[in-house]
């Protein structure tokens, strides 16, 4: 059985009333393999969005890879991986 990663909002883009009301601008995805963690952040600007991923394994980190449209595709390109 397959699992699949689900993310979760860490980061987000403060409007100026409220904290973290403002759209996700980072995600946590956990659940590929024990001691595996997947980041998912959004590199763009206001008006254009760059999402890329970092894969932790055991608490050693790789290189943020990628350049997708959303954090959903950042997301889908890790089940091809």
């Amino acid at each position: 059985m397959e699992i699949r990663p689900r993310m979760q909002p860490t980061m987000w883009i403060a409007t100026y009333r409220d904290f973290a009301t403002g759209r996700a601008i980072k995600y946590e995805a956990n659940g590929r393999t024990p001691g595996e963690k997947v980041l998912i952040a959004d590199f763009g600007g206001p008006s254009w969005h760059w999402w890329r991923v970092l894969q932790v394994k055991n608490g050693i980190s790789g290189d943020w890879t990628g350049k997708f449209g959303s954090a959903e595709a950042a997301l889908a390109s890790l089940a091809v991986a």
